[in-house]
């Protein structure tokens, strides 16, 4: 149980939010524990859900922001808006220089939304890996991506998950969104949690020998884990 983490009630799904002083930064949510999404089904009455898994990327959490009023990109850590002048890891600098393809693939997001539409951003989550960002794991040997996994329109008090992050997929900026990896599917059913959880556990202690992100790059090394959400 301990080895697989499970964003906090994926079935209502919201981030919490963070705003700083430009109002823009928007934190993403927690990832928790297996135990919690099972008590969350129990909650909801769901008595059986497909779990779907993608391997989990020790690297840093990264984000790339849009926007609506002013309809300018900005860039943000898991705590903090980054800048090139006050970065974390390259991200920002990632980012500047490939300017041109996220702005035109946010923008064609946005493009029926403005001010009064009660949306202030639109935000693509992920993980920036590789290089020397982390230590211990395969993809420390690849050179650094950005792997998107979670797109989001933003507003004050809410927010919608659009979910396909895979039209940002570009080989050549190294943007390699999570749907494009390996990935994982496990049936929950509640009569039977234990048969779910051992599917799991032996899944996530396959990654952990053997990383299928760093095989992807051609890269052999042990993995982090799974994150699965429905």
């Amino acid at each position: 149980e301990q080895l697989v983490k499970q964003k906090v009630n994926p079935i209502i799904s919201q981030i919490q939010r963070d705003l700083n002083m430009n109002d823009k930064f928007v934190k993403f949510g927690s990832i928790d524990q297996f135990r919690h999404f099972v008590k969350n089904m129990q909650y909801y009455g769901r008595d059986v859900v497909n779990l779907k898994g993608t391997v989990k990327i020790h690297g840093t959490n990264a984000a790339v922001g849009y926007d609506i009023e002013s309809r300018e990109l900005f860039v943000q850590s898991r705590n903090n808006i980054i800048t090139v002048e006050s970065d974390n890891a390259g991200f920002a600098a990632y980012v500047e220089k490939n300017k041109k393809f996220f702005k035109e693939h946010i923008e064609n997001l946005a493009k029926d939304l403005n001010a009064d539409s009660g949306y202030k951003s639109i935000i693509l989550y992920g993980e920036w890996a590789g290089g020397n960002i982390q230590k211990g794991v395969a993809v420390c040997e690849v050179e650094k991506f950005f792997a998107p996994f979670e797109l989001k329109y933003v507003k004050h008090d809410d927010s919608y998950n659009l979910g396909n992050v895979s039209d940002f997929y570009n080989s050549e900026i190294r943007c390699f969104p999570v749907t494009i990896l390996p990935k994982y599917s496990v049936k929950l059913d509640l009569n039977n949690v234990e048969e779910a959880q051992r599917q799991i556990v032996d899944l996530t202690l396959k990654v952990e020998e053997c990383c299928p992100v760093g095989e992807f790059f051609g890269v052999k090394g042990v993995g982090e884990g799974i994150v699965f959400t429905d």
